[in-house]
């Protein structure tokens, strides 16, 4: 299952998101702060095409949903300002979470306020987990730090880890309790040496440190779905055809949008049973 999420930062790229859609062959789009209207997506990408794309309800505002599933197979678990969680039951394949994220901007908060506030959004997948009964999770979105940061790293936010084979292991005990790994992909595309661009978002800053590029887009898979991660399933997006979406200096066009599209294959037919198995343990002991 083909993901796209695109923080537009307020514009309206429509025909490069058309575009996208397309030629990725995108199952769910997801943006955010996108002042585009759903409907006027919907008919655009349905013109003349044997795919038929779908609205599904969406009692959020933060978030667009546009579906290639019927809108019965992407169900709410939960919404709050920045969150929004789905069941999503493909036609093929297993069912999964797909959890959308938009955490507050560096603009407004401190890095140590971000940290704080992660743990919400981390306990609410968990229990969305516990309520389906799987952690078949992906986490996809604008989380507005870098993968080193302490809200992605820290055992008490996402615990997200560099390498699969750390999140194999599934947890680890930290002060005699159970936390639980998310793999970060994204890791792998930080830098110049990444095939991509070496980030989603750039900031020059005049303070002492200063990152200029960042990864703030990121997608975070659970173990069930990190062990069949080949390289190459989660891409930043610069271009569309001979359409880039930088400037001549190599930084995002911010006339198209100041963040750069984030892409996620999804193998939703390939999954350890173990990761299910150990989640029925813990909800009985709980």
């Amino acid at each position: 299952m083909n993901l796209l999420f695109w923080n537009t930062g307020r514009r309206e790229p429509l025909d490069e998101l058309i575009a996208l859609v397309k030629t990725l062959r995108v199952d769910v789009l997801i943006l955010a702060e996108c002042p585009l209207s759903a409907v006027q997506i919907l008919e655009r990408l349905n013109a003349g095409s044997h795919a038929m794309y779908h609205l599904p309800f969406n009692p959020a505002d933060r978030f667009t949903f546009v579906v290639a599933v019927p809108p019965s197979r992407f169900g709410p678990v939960y919404d709050d300002s920045g969150l929004s969680i789905r069941h999503v039951q493909p036609p093929l394949g297993r069912d999964f979470l797909l959890a959308a994220l938009h955490l507050p901007s560096k603009l407004f908060l401190s890095d140590d306020d971000q940290a704080v506030l992660v743990p919400r959004a981390s306990q609410e997948i968990e229990r969305a987990e516990h309520k389906v009964g799987h952690r078949r999770t992906v986490v996809v979105g604008d989380f507005n730090m870098n993968p080193f940061e302490s809200g992605l790293i820290n055992s008490e936010g996402f615990h997200a880890v560099m390498a699969r084979s750390i999140a194999a292991k599934e947890r680890r005990t930290v002060r005699g309790v159970d936390r639980r790994y998310f793999y970060n992909p994204m890791w792998s595309l930080l830098g110049d040496c990444s095939p991509g661009p070496p980030g989603t978002y750039y900031y020059s800053s005049s303070s002492p440190q200063a990152f200029f590029w960042n990864t703030f887009d990121q997608v975070l898979l659970r173990p069930a779905f990190a062990a069949s991660f080949v390289p190459g399933d989660v891409r930043v997006i610069d271009s569309i055809g001979s359409r880039s979406l930088l400037t001549s200096a190599g930084i995002p066009d911010s006339s198209i949008s100041d963040h750069l599209p984030l892409f996620a294959v999804i193998h939703v037919e390939e999954f350890d049973d173990a990761d299910e198995e150990s989640l029925g343990a813990i909800a009985h002991t709980g």
